[in-house]
């Protein structure tokens, strides 16, 4: 989030100036002496994204992230909206 007028009017004509060339804009952000980051900032509307490049190693395969995570059944009765407050009667 910009910081203050200046910070607000610098972003502003950041993120318009991307999206009047449709481009994305690419930075380096060092935060420690041994490391940077290059990140790219994108604009959508009025807001402005910022992604990290990572370096291969860094990344890891989905399979090996997700594995773990249980994958309980889900029916259509769950899904509807009528129901979202099942199970809150002993509350």
């Amino acid at each position: 989030m910009p910081d203050g007028d200046v910070g607000a009017e610098a972003f502003a004509v950041i993120r318009e100036a991307i999206n009047k060339e449709g481009m994305v804009a690419i930075g380096k952000v060092v935060f420690t002496f041994a490391r940077a980051h290059h990140r790219v900032r994108s604009a959508r509307e009025r807001e402005c994204w910022v992604s990290r490049f990572r370096y291969p190693y860094e990344v890891r395969k989905e399979d090996e992230y997700f594995d773990d995570i249980p994958e309980p059944k889900i029916t259509k009765d769950m899904l509807d909206p009528r129901n979202a407050h099942r199970g809150d009667e002993d509350e």
